[in-house]
């Protein structure tokens, strides 16, 4: 069976398409990229919402790797997080567990002798 997630992974970037949508100054926004989130982002979005509160926080995170919406290029918001459909907050934490999963892996040529 083919791989049909909404977003590819290139050059460390999630870049993918929303199935609803985004609302954004203009209209609504489908097609996005969002870069690996940084120890910064992790600190900034636990000072916003705390790490117990899961949702919460990965929101907050998202809002911090949003790199661009359509034509938009931030600043993103909560509220635009919270507006989302859920199929689309399906298809935004997906992009971000995987740059997760792809940060923490460790090349073979970077492991100890």
């Amino acid at each position: 069976m083919a791989d049909t997630k909404p977003y590819v992974i290139v050059d460390g970037l999630a870049v993918g398409r929303l199935l609803k949508g985004m609302n954004i100054p203009g209209g609504v926004g489908r097609d996005f990229s969002m870069r690996e989130y940084t120890v910064a982002d992790l600190i900034d979005a636990e000072t916003e919402a705390s790490a117990l509160s899961p949702i919460t926080f990965n929101a907050h995170l998202l809002v911090r790797q949003l790199v661009q919406l359509g034509d938009f290029k931030g600043p993103f918001t909560i509220n635009m997080i919270r507006a989302l459909k859920p199929a689309d907050w399906r298809v935004l934490r997906a992009a971000q567990q995987e740059l997760e999963e792809l940060g923490e892996a460790e090349p073979a040529s970077a492991a100890p002798s």
